[in-house]
């Protein structure tokens, strides 16, 4: 879970049609035609890909793969609330143009990651300090019924500013 931004709109329909739980955009703006957004997801950890650096090194060759003309740089290494930290990476000219901040938090059989796409290199970093603030809401929850069994996506808990 993680809150988003201060005056920003949560939006569960476009985040399931994503095929995440929500998703983020300025009041005002639609997920469509905002400057810049902000989602969460979580990728499963796979072969190859069972550490943070082994996930990310994938998610970089991804990039590359599909994004010809794109760079990167490294990010800072942020401390959150949980005592985890996660490490960020920035990335320019993917997805039709855009920049993109990545967070990669590693949990036990997941990686977080929280993902702000912007249009402009200028969006991006105008929305650095409120991703900073966003991942200090951050919280891992494996959530399970008293079986043992994993809810379907449906019947997960909506964020706590619902």
């Amino acid at each position: 879970m993680i809150e988003g931004p201060t005056g920003w709109v949560i939006d569960h329909e476009i985040g399931q049609q994503m095929g995440t739980c929500c998703v983020y955009y300025p009041e005002g703006a639609t997920w469509d035609n905002a400057e810049t957004v902000m989602y969460p997801s979580i990728a499963t950890k796979a072969p190859g890909q069972k550490t943070l650096k082994e996930f990310m090194d994938y998610d970089l060759s991804e990039f590359r793969e599909h994004n010809p003309g794109m760079s990167y740089e490294d990010g800072e290494e942020v401390p959150l609330k949980t005592h985890r930290g996660l490490r960020k990476w920035y990335f320019y000219n993917v997805n039709q143009g855009s920049s993109e901040a990545v967070a990669y938090v590693d949990e036990e059989k997941i990686i977080a990651l929280i993902v702000v796409s912007s249009k402009t290199k200028t969006g991006l970093n105008e929305t650095i300090p409120l991703l900073r603030a966003a991942l200090q809401t951050y919280a891992y929850m494996d959530v399970r019924f008293a079986n043992g069994t994993k809810p379907d996506k449906g019947q997960l808990p909506k964020s706590p500013k619902d």
